[in-house]
């Protein structure tokens, strides 16, 4: 056999390969070239049912925002459907979950002010949105007599008929069953309609709104006031109830069904809650707090005077207040605790303070 010489493999240097240069011949590199048709077809291109549906579910405050994007934007964010579908899309979102409004504003909509002469009341409307902070020129006006030597005043509800697409402002009276109804748009004309076929209690119960009708609640029943017909239907107290409590139930509206409050000889706040809108079988005692886990807030030791205990909202913990204090109360149903929070107004207000859930919601 021959011999066979091994090849050394060349030293590997570290300072050559440093200054080794590599140099590429420019017909050797390619440029990309500028396709136009590429280029169109690289865009993002949203149909405009899709702008739709994706506005349709963002808050008020980014809306008024992007009205000011362009024209067609604005155009269709101030359009009628678009607003009722935004309002629809919100409402099943933040049904659980509305904020409180301490103005007097029924619902969520009517801004009511009033001026008292020698031998009147004159009450007048505005129609205002919090969350756009729109308010109207003034839409009309309700005048009555000074009664007696106490006022008797009216007191008003606000409410929707779908049926006509008509915002409605109804006023009755406390302690008696006479019933007015002006429809906005109406240029200040009020209808005398039907007697109430109960006495709603107190101007501690305003009215409610609830499935299109308006709530009053009496001493054996709720009266409930369709607003597409202006007929009245009796709800019926729930069968525990067996006597009328000493201080006038308070009806509310908690996480969208009809409630009242009262006291329980003296010792207990109970809430009742109808689960299923018009069936006396579905009223159940959702919560029944002792008084003494209220403390001073229910009763004052030092006047001797009980208070108004007035719910305002419910998930775990229960929002409410009274008419002797300027502090929002919150019980927790956990660990049945009671603490005052920060959140203070004028007491007066608390009674008129309403959920409500933001809007685009306008009248015009």
């Amino acid at each position: 056999m021959g011999n066979c010489r091994s090849k050394s493999k060349p030293k590997y240097d570290p300072k050559a390969a440093a200054t080794r240069k590599v140099i590429l011949h420019p017909e050797l590199i390619s440029k990309p070239q500028y396709d136009p048709n590429a280029a169109a077809a690289a865009k993002v291109i949203l149909l405009p049912e899709l702008i739709l549906e994706v506005l349709s579910f963002l808050p008020v405050e980014y809306l008024m925002r992007m009205k000011c994007v362009c024209k067609s934007w604005n155009t269709l964010i101030s359009d009628p459907t678009f607003i009722k579908m935004h309002f629809n899309h919100t409402f099943r979102l933040l049904e659980n979950c509305p904020k409180l409004l301490s103005y007097d504003l029924p619902y969520f909509d009517m801004l009511v002010g009033s001026c008292v002469g020698n031998n009147y009341r004159k009450t007048f409307f505005y129609f205002c949105n919090p969350a756009t902070t729109k308010i109207s020129n003034k839409l009309g006006f309700f005048e009555e007599g000074l009664k007696d030597t106490v006022p008797n005043f009216f007191n008003f509800a606000f409410g929707y008929d779908d049926s006509t697409d008509t915002y409605k402002v109804v006023a009755f009276r406390p302690g008696g069953t006479e019933v007015r109804v002006f429809n906005l748009g109406d240029n200040y004309f009020w209808r005398d309609i039907q007697n109430s076929p109960g006495v709603p209690f107190s101007k501690m119960n305003s009215g409610v709104y609830l499935s299109g009708c308006i709530h009053c609640i009496g001493q054996i029943f709720i009266i409930s006031l369709d607003l597409r017909t202006e007929t009245y239907t009796e709800l019926m107290l729930p069968s525990g109830l067996n006597e009328v409590p000493r201080e006038a139930p308070i009806l509310r509206v908690l996480k969208n069904c009809l409630c009242f409050s009262h006291d329980f000889e003296g010792t207990h706040l109970i809430i009742w809650q109808m689960i299923e809108y018009g069936v006396k079988e579905s009223w159940t005692q959702l919560l029944k707090i002792s008084y003494e886990v209220l403390q001073n807030i229910h009763h004052n030791l030092e006047t001797g005077h009980y208070s108004y205990c007035l719910p305002l909202y419910l998930s775990d913990t229960l929002v409410f207040a009274n008419d002797s204090e300027e502090h929002a109360i919150l019980y927790n149903m956990r660990d049945n605790s009671v603490e005052r929070t920060s959140i203070t107004i004028p007491k007066s207000l608390w009674m008129e303070a309403k959920d409500y859930v933001e809007s685009l919601v306008w009248y015009s």
